[in-house]
C-alpha cells in the first residue's frame, strides 16, 4: 500500500534530524530478513549460532550483505524508501551509499567509544542521512521521541547526516536485528576515515581514497 508523509512528520524531521516511522516493515518480511541476513553472517563469520559473538566481529562481517543477496532490497524497497527518503533530504538522485547489519549479542563490546554522526565513521561521502529498519525488537516500551535504545520490529528510521547516535548506548544491548541503508547524494567518493572500520574494503575492488564511486558500488534508492 502507497505510504506517503504527513507534514507534520516532515517538520518533525527537520526540526529533530530523525524521524520514527511506525509499522512501515511488516512482520512477516521483518522475520523473512532476520534470517537471511543471520544465515549471510553465519557465512561470513564461519559459525554455525550467533550467540556471544562480539559486535566488533558483527560490524565488520555486516556491510553490504545485499550484494551476496538480492532478496534483502527486494523486499525493502517495496516500502517505497526512496520515495520517503526524497520527502525529507528534499534531494535526488539519492544512492545507496553502503549497508550495514546491526547486530549485537555482546553487551560488554562496542566497536564505537563514542557518540559519532554517520559522517564521523563512513569513508564515502558526502552523506544525506540514512535509514534504520529494525528486524527484531529490542525492547517494546513506547517511547515519547524517537529513541534507537528501543527499537520496535517494523519500525524504521529516517536520519540526518548531522544525528549524533549513541552508539556506546545502541551496541549494549542485546539481541538486536536491524539493518541500516547510509544514502549518499548524487556523487559520492571514497576518502579516508580511520573511524571506519571498512575504511580500506574498497581498496580491494581497485579504489583510491578521492575516486568517485560508480553505480556498480553506490546503486541509486531514488533518481
Amino acid at each position: 500500500m502507497p505510504y506517503s508523509l504527513p507534514d507534520s512528520h516532515i517538520e518533525f524531521f527537520t526540526k529533530h534530524q530523525i524521524l520514527e516511522v511506525e509499522d512501515l516493515l511488516p512482520t512477516e518480511d521483518a522475520e523473512t530478513l532476520c534470517q537471511i541476513i543471520e544465515e549471510l553472517l553465519k557465512k561470513r563469520i564461519g559459525q554455525k549460532e550467533l550467540h556471544n559473538t562480539s559486535n566488533a566481529i558483527f560490524w565488520k562481517a555486516g556491510r553490504n550483505l545485499d550484494k551476496e543477496d538480492p532478496r534483502i532490497l527486494k523486499i525493502l524497497f517495496q516500502l517505497q524508501l526512496g520515495k520517503l527518503s526524497y520527502a525529507l533530504f528534499k534531494k535526488r538522485p539519492i544512492r545507496i551509499a553502503y549497508t550495514q547489519a546491526l547486530c549485537t549479542e555482546s553487551p560488554k563490546d562496542s566497536i564505537f567509544s563514542s557518540s559519532d554522526t554517520l559522517l564521523d565513521i563512513s569513508s564515502v561521502s558526502p552523506l544525506l542521512g540514512a535509514i534504520i529498519v529494525c528486524l527484531k525488537s529490542t525492547d517494546p516500551q513506547e517511547s515519547t521521541h524517537p529513541d534507537l535504545a528501543h527499537l520496535k520490529q517494523g519500525n524504521v528510521f529516517f536520519l540526518s547526516e548531522q544525528y549524533l547516535l549513541d552508539f556506546p548506548k545502541f551496541l549494549s544491548q542485546t539481541g538486536i536485528r536491524a539493518f541500516l541503508i547510509a544514502l549518499a547524494p548524487g556523487m559520492a567518493r571514497y576518502k579516508l576515515e580511520p573511524k571506519d572500520p571498512h575504511t580500506h574494503e574498497l581498496k580491494k575492488s581497485g579504489y583510491a581514497f578521492g575516486d568517485s564511486l560508480p553505480e556498480e558500488v553506490c546503486s541509486y534508492l531514488y533518481r
